[in-house]
């Protein structure tokens, strides 16, 4: 059961609340498709010990508290297709989630600052793949292109900005102030 879907589950935290827990220990893949995210209220204060990947199909009600349960210290990566998050939900990603690897951020509502995204990345030491999309325009300013574009640990950078061979000179400017090598 390490990939089940959301409405089994919903069915037996519905049907035996008493179980449920156990059947949360032993995932560590799940995806909300859809409407799926109507069944966030069940798993509130319930934890997903062993969840490594977490997908979520655009929905209003992803949002900062709703999404608490999957926050976990095993989580590598965070697929995020909608929904109004916000500085705040960053922090308690990066707090929870010491091993992210993995994060796609698709259309978070404008909830999103670029002075919290950039808190998120300065304290995100595991990440390796960062895809910001739709929605993220605001928040990825020539800073937070500049972090991202610095960090030697960065396999894959996936953005919707305009780069400009100023703000690539830039940010190899500040590669060579850090001392870092690309």
């Amino acid at each position: 059961m390490d990939r089940p879907s959301i409405s089994a589950l919903a069915n037996i935290a519905e049907q035996e609340p008493q179980n449920i827990q156990f059947y949360l220990d032993k995932i560590v893949h799940l995806q909300f498709f859809g409407d799926d995210a109507i069944y966030h209220e069940l798993f509130r204060g319930l934890k997903f010990p062993n969840l490594e990947v977490l997908s979520l199909d655009a929905n209003d009600l992803n949002n900062d508290e709703s999404l608490e349960p999957y926050l976990q210290p095993k989580l590598k990566s965070f697929r995020f297709y909608g929904g109004p998050i916000s500085d705040v939900f960053l922090e308690k990603l990066q707090d929870s989630c010491p091993q992210l690897e993995e994060l796609l951020i698709d259309n978070p509502r404008d909830l999103i600052s670029p002075d919290g995204f950039l808190r998120f990345l300065d304290d995100a030491k595991s990440l390796k793949h960062v895809m910001v999309v739709c929605g993220m325009e605001r928040v990825i300013a020539d800073s937070v292109f500049i972090a991202l574009a610095t960090r030697h640990d960065l396999e894959t950078l996936e953005l919707r900005k305009t780069v400009t061979a100023d703000l690539i000179s830039k940010a190899v400017d500040q590669q060579a102030r850090s001392g870092a090598t690309p």
